[in-house]
């Protein structure tokens, strides 16, 4: 949905959403064992991709795309400070690579993501994520801000989640008053651990606030297996359907990751 002149409004709600998250959070403190987690990662990725879509789904990201190899070296970071009622969790990304030979989208991703306890098995959360690209196409910024509910199904590895999304556009940059957008979002995930492994299986169905006969759905399947503490392996599998184009897309990624944890 464009916002217009009104999209302001909206990002304030946020803001003030995320600001008592975070409050809460923060008085969490007084009566709960604080635990941190933390982590800093590099790795060098050799990755193989193998599309199947209509020219329609050309501006859908993570869909678009030809057959095609690429390399990028990249440094992850993560900190994560918890309670029993609430958590906050930060993550960083660079990355910097090349398709084919070529400049790939270069990035700088940085996510905030706040989730408070209502219940055993349900939870609220917020998150702020703001992704910088730099490609041949100068779309440096773009921004996505998350409130919703979730429920635990099984353990805190299967949940459920109803979201609102608002942001700019995914395919285009950063110019919030002509491309804001709002979303509903209603997400599945379920993974499970192996030795040496988890798999992760996710459903995301998405449509536009002022339009509910126009919606997408994107079903996502992760298998990665640690070979060594240097080596690992993933294969990501991707079925994308969109109502207006009526057609199936398909996409294939697998990456072997050379690894170094710094801690």
């Amino acid at each position: 949905m464009l916002l217009n002149d009104n999209y302001p409004s909206k990002l304030f709600l946020f803001i003030g959403v995320m600001t008592v998250s975070i409050l809460t959070a923060v008085g969490g403190l007084q009566a709960s064992e604080i635990r941190i987690n933390k982590s800093l990662r590099a790795a060098l990725s050799l990755t193989s991709i193998s599309t199947a879509h209509q020219d329609s789904y050309e501006d859908v990201p993570g869909i678009a795309g030809e057959d095609r190899s690429s390399w990028t070296s990249s440094i992850n970071g993560r900190y994560r400070r918890a309670t029993d009622n609430w958590n906050h969790e930060h993550r960083l990304r660079m990355q910097y690579g090349e398709i084919d030979g070529e400049r790939n989208e270069d990035e700088i991703d940085q996510n905030n993501i706040f989730r408070y306890m209502l219940s055993d098995e349900v939870f609220s959360f917020g998150s702020m994520r703001l992704r910088s690209v730099f490609n041949e196409f100068g779309h440096p910024t773009s921004m996505k801000n998350v409130v919703g509910l979730g429920v635990y199904f099984l353990d805190s590895e299967t949940y459920g989640t109803l979201e609102l999304r608002t942001g700019p556009r995914a395919s285009r940059g950063w110019n919030p008053s002509e491309d804001w957008e709002s979303l509903y979002e209603l997400i599945v995930a379920y993974s499970f651990q192996f030795e040496n492994g988890e798999f992760l299986s996710e459903v995301e169905s998405s449509m536009p606030t002022d339009d509910s006969d126009d919606y997408q759905v994107r079903w996502e399947n992760n298998l990665t297996s640690e070979l060594n503490r240097w080596l690992n392996i993933n294969y990501r599998f991707t079925l994308y359907y969109e109502n207006e184009v009526e057609e199936v897309a398909t996409r294939s990624v697998a990456t072997v990751n050379f690894v170094y944890n710094f801690f």
